[in-house]
C-alpha cells in the first residue's frame, strides 16, 4: 500500500528531488515484497502458469485496453507503435501507462528464480548465478538497446527479488529480534528508525536517479544497498505499526491487496484528474492543486478497484 502511494506521488512529477528519493526504492520494494512472499512450489509448471494468470492476463487485457484507447484519440499514427509496445518492447512505447511494464519483468523473475531454485542445490552457485544476472541486467541499457518482453529490466530486478527472499528465511527473525527486545524502548526504537531513514535516503540523494524501466541504476551497489536497506525498513515499519492498536491501516492493506489494478490505472487517473482540476482553473503547481490532484486520483482508483470486483473483470485480475 505504502509502495502504490508512493508510484502515485512520483508519477505526478511536481518536485524533482522526490521523484529521485521515491525512484530509489520504489519499484525495488515491488520485486523485494514479492520475493519475501515467494513460497517454493511444488510443480514448477504450475507455478508458470498460475503466474502468467495472475501477471500476464491483467497485462495483455489492459495493455490492448489502451491500445484502443490511445487508437481512438491520436488515430492510425500511434496503432503501431502501441502494438510495438505492448507484444514486444514492454518497457517502452507503452500507450497511456508506462507502469505495466513491471507485470512482465515480474512474471520473468519470478519464473527465472523459481527455475535457479528448483536445479541449482548450492547456494554459493545459486548467489553466484543470480548476482550475475543482476549485474548485466542493470548495466545492460549502458551498452545495448532494450531487449524484448522486458528481459533486461527482469535480469536487473533477481537480486531485489532474491533478497527479499533471503531476508525472510534467514535475516528477519535477528533484526526483528533487536528492535522488540526489551532494552530498546518505544522512543529508542523511534530514534533508530528515523536514523536509519534519513542515513539511506541521503545515500539514494547523492547517487544518480534510479529507473528500473529504463536501465538507470548509477552506481548500482549503492542503488541496491539503499534501495534494500529501506525496503527492509519499510516492512519493519508496518509490521510494528501493525501491533499499535490504536494505528489502524486497513487502507493501506486495501490498497496493497489491490495493488495490481492501481498500477494499471495509476497514469490514468493522474491524467483525469489533472483533466479535472483544469476544467476548474485549480492546477497551478501550488501545495493545495497537488494534494487536490492526489487525493482526487486515488479516489478514482478506489472506485475503478470496486468496479473491477463487481463485474467480469474481476476474472482479469485473479480476484
Amino acid at each position: 500500500g505504502i509502495g502504490i502511494i508512493l508510484m502515485v506521488i512520483g508519477h505526478m512529477h511536481y518536485n524533482v528531488a522526490i521523484e529521485k528519493f521515491i525512484y530509489g526504492f520504489h519499484m525495488p520494494l515491488f520485486f523485494w515484497i514479492s520475493g519475501y512472499l515467494y513460497n517454493t512450489p511444488e510443480y514448477y509448471g504450475n507455478y508458470v502458469k498460475r503466474k502468467a494468470r495472475t501477471l500476464l492476463l491483467p497485462y495483455f487485457g489492459v495493455g490492448i485496453f489502451y491500445i484502443i484507447i490511445d487508437w481512438l484519440i491520436h488515430g492510425n499514427s500511434v496503432l503501431w507503435n502501441g502494438m510495438l509496445g505492448v507484444f514486444i518492447r514492454t518497457t517502452e512505447s507503452l500507450p497511456i501507462e508506462s507502469a505495466l511494464w513491471f507485470l512482465v519483468a515480474l512474471f520473468w523473475v519470478c519464473c527465472l528464480y523459481c527455475l535457479i531454485e528448483k536445479y541449482i542445490e548450492s547456494k554459493w552457485k545459486r548467489f553466484f548465478l543470480i548476482s550475475c544476472i543482476t549485474i548485466i541486467g542493470c548495466k545492460w541499457t549502458n551498452y545495448f538497446h532494450f531487449l524484448p518482453w522486458g528481459i533486461n529490466s527482469a535480469m536487473s530486478a533477481m537480486g531485489f527479488f532474491a533478497l527479499g527472499r533471503w531476508f525472510r528465511v534467514n535475516g528477519e527473525q535477528k533484526i526483528e529480534g533487536y528492535f522488540n527486545t526489551h532494552k530498546n524502548s518505544f522512543i529508542r526504537r523511534c530514534l533508530v528508525l528515523i536514523v536509519l531513514f534519513v542515513s539511506v535516503g541521503l545515500l539514494i540523494m547523492v547517487n544518480d536517479k534510479v529507473n528500473m524501466r529504463v536501465g538507470n541504476f548509477g552506481i548500482v551497489v549503492l542503488s541496491y544497498f539503499a534501495a534494500t536497506s529501506y525496503c527492509m525498513l519499510l516492512l519493519l515499519l508496518v509490521k510494528w505499526l501493525q501491533g499499535v492498536k490504536k494505528i489502524n491501516i486497513s487502507v493501506l492493506s486495501s490498497i496493497g491487496r489491490n495493488s495490481i489494478i492501481y498500477m494499471c490505472v495509476n497514469h490514468l487517473m493522474l491524467n483525469i484528474s489533472k483533466g479535472v482540476l483544469n476544467l476548474g482553473e485549480l492546477v497551478s503547481n501550488t501545495a493545495i492543486s497537488i494534494v487536490l490532484e492526489f487525493v482526487l486520483a486515488m479516489g478514482l482508483m478506489a472506485i475503478v478497484v470496486n468496479i473491477v470486483k463487481k463485474t467480469f473483470l474481476r476474472y482479469m485480475f485473479s480476484l
